[in-house]
This record gives structure tokens, sequence and C-alpha cells, in this order.
């Protein structure tokens, strides 16, 4: 299958970007896609998003038509991005997202499914503290005795009088 494109989410007016995208394999066989899909604005990161997903039933020779998975206006988020999956030792699937909200907040949140990705929970936060962290996608570990690893950087910032809501000084 290499070099052959299976699915290509073009940009358009009402889409101007789609990124940061993962696979986790399902107990059925099937293969999740998920990843950020910007809607409006320019798609730059600041610019709104949700997270979509898609399913392949035949070994990835093909993808469904995408669906919304979490919608960042549910959440009272600026936009939702960086998905990572993580099957958890229960058996669930655990999805791990940034959730961007002003001012400068940028926060990993994690939610779990125990229906193979059909319904999911409340997302909760990884950091208790505020601040702009950044996660990229598919950086979380499950390790030996099962506690969960992820790497984030931090990005101390100060928000000024004169900020525009679209810039911040570090």
């Amino acid at each position: 299958m290499t070099g052959r494109i299976i699915r290509d989410f073009a940009p358009d007016k009402l889409n101007p970007r789609n990124s940061e995208g993962a696979f986790i394999n399902l107990k059925d066989g099937s293969v999740l896609f998920a990843y950020t899909r910007y809607s409006g604005g320019d798609g730059d990161d600041g610019a709104p998003a949700d997270i979509y997903g898609c399913i392949s039933r035949d070994d990835g020779n093909s993808f469904s038509e995408p669906f919304i998975m979490f919608d960042h206006k549910t959440y009272g988020a600026q936009n939702l991005m960086s998905v990572s999956f993580l099957r958890m030792n229960d058996g669930s699937l655990g999805i791990f997202f940034l959730e961007k909200s002003r001012p400068y907040q940028c926060i990993p949140y994690f939610s779990r499914s125990t229906d193979e990705g059909a319904v999911w929970s409340k997302p909760v936060r990884c950091i208790d503290e505020k601040g702009y962290f950044v996660m990229n996608n598919d950086r979380v570990i499950k390790l030996g005795d099962g506690r969960i690893m992820f790497a984030v950087a931090y990005t101390p910032v100060t928000v000024t009088e004169e900020a525009d809501g679209d810039t911040f000084k570090k």
C-alpha cells in the first residue's frame, strides 16, 4: 500500500485545514482515525477547530465519511486539536487532545470510550494549573505498570493590555 493515497481530506472555504491525526485499531478489526478539522478563518492554530473521525472496515483500503467526535463549542473552547489515542488497561479507548481557549490557555484533556468510540466520556483536564501547554499528537505512552506518560511543552505567557486576543508576549 506504500505510496497510495487512500483518503484525501482536502481543505475548502469552510474547512481551510485538516491536521494532527491519529489512528487506533478497534476490537472488531476496524481502524478509527481522528483528526483536527478547522472551520472558518484561515486555518491558523487559533482558528475554530473540532475533532473529527472516520472508520476503515477494510484494513485501511477505504474510510467512512468524517463525523464529529468533539465539538469545540460544546466545551466553550476556541479549538480542539492534536489527537492521541491509547488503549487503556481495562480495554477501553483513551483519547487525548488539546483544548485552546482565551486568555491564552492550551490544556491537554482526556476522554474515554467503553464502546470502541461510539460514545465518549466528558473530557477531563490532564494538568490542573493554568498555562499554555502543547502536546503533539501520538506522544502518549502507557508504562508497564499502567501509568500514562506524555510530554508537553510549556510556554510562559504574559497577557498585556495591548493584546488583541490573537497575540501574546512571551
